[in-house]
């Protein structure tokens, strides 16, 4: 047995257990004579797989680092797994890893944060979770996070709350965050720790240790759209209605109902009530809850134009066609994303450069500072036009300065 293993031309070295998958290192040994010796990762997945990219120059790269003096066996093996943990991590994001026991305390990070979301997906197919746009984005930060020289190699194993304090100085200074986003990625972390609880990986949530950060004197991330704007804006889309319809749909139902754009994005066929003008069953993500809204004639008018619009293309209506969607008609299939929606705005405003700081965003804001400057509209009414859980969030908005007269008590 010695003397077979003094005699093979390859070396294979353990690298150790990632996502439940068992990658060997195998390189040539010193009895190894080829002019042209193989280098490559192999791995078991249900097959025997060999993995050669870049794998001979890294290990020539680090060659002299591994034979120098007085060097362990065990370092050696630690130095490989540093060197070959982001192809690791390419190999087993490219995997579909749906077993309970793929991962665990050796996963790498980026591995982890793929199966996690693919864990979301599965929830998002059967219905559990109404959209995971938002996941998508956050997953990409995280992966990029992980992604970088010094935390490409890291495994759940490695997680701390430095680690994570990290993270959210990368998304405040590399990515140019608000607070209060960023909060809401730490939210997503604790997201993520209670899945891996749920995978009956022993770990603790890290990120528990820091604290929230203060948002409450950040500045706006939204620009209040002037009065004279905002009015010339829906004039111009009037005087236009028939050749962009869906912008104009879009800017009014969010600047008079206060919806999200992504809201605007799931609104369905099924959902439209014309006769009682209402549109029924608007989904809040944010707060896991439905509303019904009473629409406007304006929007009543826009919302007949699609559907015309639709018909007059003998395309038929069906109840799971989405309201917005390309050449002013209904969208089959998937729906559009709040994106789509920016870009579509762009068309029309390079038609009209005069609206070119307009954002779909700031319509939803714009209306509820303007609630606020209207003494005959109740704030708790604002705040549940808004969709807000709470009253602090929808004050945020309020630029008034609010002076209170007092009731005065007569004693004669």
């Amino acid at each position: 047995m010695g003397k077979k293993s003094k005699r093979s031309n390859y070396q294979r070295i353990d690298l150790g257990i990632y996502s439940g998958i068992n990658f060997l290192l195998v390189v040539p040994s010193k009895w190894n004579k080829s002019l042209y010796p193989l280098h490559y990762l192999e791995y078991y997945n249900g097959k025997q797989v060999k993995y050669y990219t870049e794998v001979k120059s890294l290990y020539q790269q680090y060659l002299p680092t591994l034979t120098r003096p007085n060097v362990t066996e065990q370092e050696k093996i630690t130095e490989l797994q540093r060197l070959y943990s982001y192809d690791i991590g390419k190999i087993i994001s490219s995997l579909d890893l749906k077993a309970s026991d793929d991962i665990n305390l050796n996963t790498l990070m980026n591995a982890a944060v793929d199966i996690f979301f693919q864990y979301q997906e599965s929830q998002y197919a059967k219905g559990e979770l109404n959209n995971i746009s938002n996941y998508k984005d956050r997953t990409a930060k995280l992966k990029d996070f992980f992604r970088l020289d010094n935390n490409k190699h890291l495994m759940l194993r490695d997680l701390t709350s430095d680690i994570w304090e990290a993270f959210r100085n990368y998304l405040l200074g590399t990515k140019k965050l608000k607070k209060s986003t960023v909060n809401q990625y730490m939210t997503y972390v604790s997201q993520f720790y209670n899945f891996l609880i749920f995978k009956e990986i022993a770990i603790f949530n890290h990120s528990l240790k820091l604290k929230k950060l203060d948002a409450s004197k950040q500045e706006k991330k939204f620009k209040e759209i002037k009065d004279d704007v905002l009015k010339s804006f829906f004039q111009t889309l009037e005087a236009n209605k028939f050749k962009y319809t869906r912008i104009y749909l879009s800017a009014l139902l969010i600047y008079e109902q206060t919806i999200r754009p992504i809201q605007l994005c799931s609104i369905k066929v099924s959902q439209l009530d014309l006769t009682n003008n209402l549109i029924k069953d608007i989904y809040s993500a944010k707060n896991k809850s439905y509303r019904s809204i009473i629409i406007s004639p304006k929007v009543k008018e826009l919302i007949e134009i699609v559907l015309k619009n639709t018909s007059d293309s003998g395309i038929d209506i069906e109840p799971q066609d989405y309201l917005i969607g390309g050449r002013d008609r209904l969208k089959k299939g998937i729906p559009y994303t709040p994106k789509d929606v920016r870009r579509v705005f762009d068309v029309f405003k390079r038609e009209f450069p005069q609206f070119k700081e307009v954002l779909i965003y700031d319509f939803k804001k714009t209306s509820i500072t303007n609630q606020f400057n209207d003494a005959t509209i109740a704030p708790d009414l604002i705040r549940q036009r808004a969709n807000h859980s709470k009253m602090e969030t929808t004050q945020i908005y309020n630029q008034k300065k609010d002076v209170t007269a007092p009731f005065i008590l007569q004693i004669d």
